[in-house]
């Protein structure tokens, strides 16, 4: 028989395995030009347990729409699309289907708009069936439907988008995806309107419904008007959104994308002279985005911020003040940060209590002294909702004069974000002398569900008396009354990154390599690498090892031997040289993570380790070898694996901008030079 007809009569018996019913969720199916066209995919096998059904709504690479007559149809997001990549379906994976269809809701109009009423015939390919024999997607036909589309009247768009108004006060989200598909010159002014920044997912469909409109050129003309409005703020959804429309959606995919990139820095360069015209909160909100135009001087970034700070909504004020600062630190900022310090601090959003965390932070760093009473005051002030993460950063080693009071909140606080704040900042900060009182209710926790704050003050209590610590986690993590199973994950989580040198640790982790429950050998297997000593080394191959000479259940369900593998390649106390790399490359070969082996192994003796440093996030995060850490002790400690005379290099993206983080540079180079490492000096 020849292949090809074997081909075809395998598809055959696949697709009568698998089908796939497509159904329009209004009876009879009409809707107006407009409206939101509400479809559904039903699923159905007669092998139940073989195949998988992605869920997902959004991925434009899983159905294949198929309309007919085409004429007066439009992918509307055609150009949007550019640039994207889509991995798989968006949502879960569902395992075995029950003996219910199982149905995908899905909405024709986020992926076509109809600008003619008539009768179309609407059908799909799907390719969201997975085998899990082959883990392949099938292309699965549906049966076709009947859809008429309605016309519109001037009338009914005006009333439909007064409708979509009033529910702009109750549920923007939906009302603003209402509004995106409406279709109206005068929708298409009101979405560039409302285009001010003040909310991330409205802001989206906004700028999806922009780019997507069938009256581009009034939406420009909006736009263009709003630029210059005394009383608007620019934003960078603003700019993004006129930037897509200043450029023909009909260009090749390449050249659209290379004209938009031109156009967005064409308008970012040009709102340093719009600030002038904008007043009050406007003028913050556009100064805001204009000093991160290229070419902004720093001086000139620092005066304008300084000006306007206060006037700035709260989420960018917290943006400068945690990732941006190191572009604008200045000793200018005291009287901004000490009036942040002294807002009420019992504030109800996140952001406003993180502000005002960063706020004391950068005024402790400014000022040490000045800042350290309201530091101390915002650690013992139970009331306050700054989290204990962001108070870690004072010099101290204890702070014995605030701990009666972190006792006394852990005593009264409930379960929740009140005792876990509690219990954080003792590990932190508290000395022994309060170890009689803490431990007490450590014991009392033990038989609950309470699993963050149990594994807090286990770290305490191991870090002031280990001796007494050690038997204290052992039935913590192996008796009947201590933690329950589900609280295991996360206790050798958190004891491995509060305090991975920790006695006893380690045992519970390798033990916990042999548990039933694969989410627990996960765990376990990813702390040996991040943080277990060399002895792990070997324990970690012998389990991947006999791992995969075991069947597994599915060949997507291979969990365990994908973390032991992760454990190996980017561990802390070993160095993945080539013979290991090697070794990893052979068990790995037709697995899934076959690529993470054999591209280390491919440029292992090609290119020298490499130093990155990131200096954008809260933390100074260190990167070697596809190791990273926020520890400097921890990184001396990952290069000391490498071979002794081993050559290293500096990232090319390394930019240090401070005084500090120059001399951070050179000491690491000096240390590293000392240990017998050929590490030049940063340049």
């Amino acid at each position: 028989m020849p292949r090809a007809v074997l081909c075809l009569l395998l598809a055959a018996s696949l697709h009568a395995q698998v089908q796939c019913s497509l159904k329009c969720r209004r009876d009879p199916c009409e809707y107006r030009m407009g409206e939101p066209i509400e479809i559904e995919l039903a699923f159905t096998s007669s092998q139940p347990g073989r195949y998988s059904f992605y869920r997902g709504g959004s991925d434009f690479t899983l159905d294949e729409i198929r309309i007919a007559p085409s004429e007066g149809v439009v992918d509307p997001l055609r150009a949007w699309s550019y640039g994207m990549s889509y991995c798989g379906g968006w949502g879960s994976l569902d395992r075995t289907p029950p003996a219910e269809p199982v149905v995908v809701p899905l909405e024709l109009t986020e992926r076509r708009r109809f600008d003619r009423p008539g009768l179309y015939r609407l059908a799909y390919l799907t390719r969201r069936t997975v085998d899990k024999k082959t883990a392949e997607n099938l292309d699965v036909p549906t049966n076709e439907v009947e859809l008429r589309i309605l016309p519109v009247t001037p009338e009914w768009q005006a009333a439909e988008l007064a409708s979509i108004l009033s529910e702009m006060e109750t549920s923007k989200t939906i009302a603003s995806h209402r509004l995106r598909l409406l279709g109206s010159e005068a929708a298409a002014r009101e979405m560039a309107r409302r285009l001010r920044g003040e909310d991330h997912l409205t802001g989206n469909e906004l700028r999806r419904g922009l780019a997507s409109t069938p009256h581009p050129a009034a939406a420009r003309e909006e736009m263009e008007r709003l630029l210059a409005d005394p009383d608007f703020p620019v934003t960078t959804d603003f700019v993004l959104a006129l930037a897509f429309l200043s450029v023909d959606p009909s260009l090749p995919e390449e050249e659209f994308l290379q004209e938009r990139a031109r156009e967005h820095v064409r308008l970012m360069q040009s709102l340093a002279s719009l600030v002038a015209v904008k007043r009050g909160r406007a003028r913050a909100v556009t100064a805001d985005l204009a000093v991160n135009a290229p070419g902004f001087a720093r001086a000139a970034k620092l005066e304008l911020l300084l000006e306007l700070f206060n006037d700035l909504p709260v989420s960018p004020q917290l943006a400068w003040l945690q990732t941006n600062w190191r572009q604008v630190g200045d000793p200018r900022w005291l009287p901004i940060l000490r009036h942040i310090s002294t807002l009420p601090a019992s504030e109800p959003d996140w952001q406003s209590a993180s502000r005002r965390a960063w706020a004391l932070r950068r005024w402790y760093e400014l000022d040490p002294a000045g800042a350290r009473p309201a530091v101390l005051a915002e650690i013992a002030d139970a009331s306050s909702r700054v989290a204990a993460r962001e108070l870690t950063f004072l010099r101290d080693q204890t702070l014995p004069e605030i701990e009666p009071d972190l006792v006394a909140a852990l005593k009264t606080a409930q379960p929740g974000g009140g005792r876990d704040r509690a219990a954080a900042l003792i590990e932190r900060y508290a000395t022994r002398d309060v170890l009689p009182e803490v431990q007490p209710i450590l014991e009392e926790m033990l038989p609950g569900r309470d699993c963050e704050p149990v594994a807090v003050l286990l770290a305490y209590v191991l870090r002031v008396d280990p001796d007494n610590g050690v038997p204290l986690l052992d039935r913590a993590l192996t008796s009947s009354d201590g933690m329950p199973g589900g609280c295991r994950i996360p206790a050798l989580d958190k004891l491995g990154r509060l305090r991975p040198d920790l006695p006893g640790v380690e045992k519970h982790a390798l033990a916990a390599l042999d548990d039933p429950d694969p989410a627990v050998v996960v765990a376990a297997a990813h702390w040996l690498g991040s943080f277990g000593s060399a002895a792990a080394e070997p324990v970690l191959w012998s389990h991947l090892e006999q791992a995969l000479a075991k069947p597994a259940v599915s060949p997507t369900n291979r969990f365990p031997e994908q973390a032991f593998v992760t454990g190996l390649l980017y561990a802390l106390s070993w160095n993945m040289d080539e013979a290991r790399l090697k070794r990893l490359a052979a068990l790995s070969a037709g697995r899934p993570w076959d690529y993470d082996a054999t591209s280390r192994l491919a440029s292992v003796n090609r290119n020298p380790p490499t130093i990155y440093i990131s200096w954008d996030d809260s933390a100074t995060r260190y990167y070697i070898a596809s190791y990273s850490t926020d520890s400097l002790d921890y990184f001396k400690r990952k290069i000391r694996t490498l071979p002794k005379g081993t050559a290293i290099a500096w990232g090319k993206d390394i930019a240090p901008v401070t005084e500090a983080e120059f001399k951070l540079l050179d000491d690491l180079s000096q240390w590293a030079t000392a240990q017998g490492y050929a590490l030049p000096r940063f340049k």
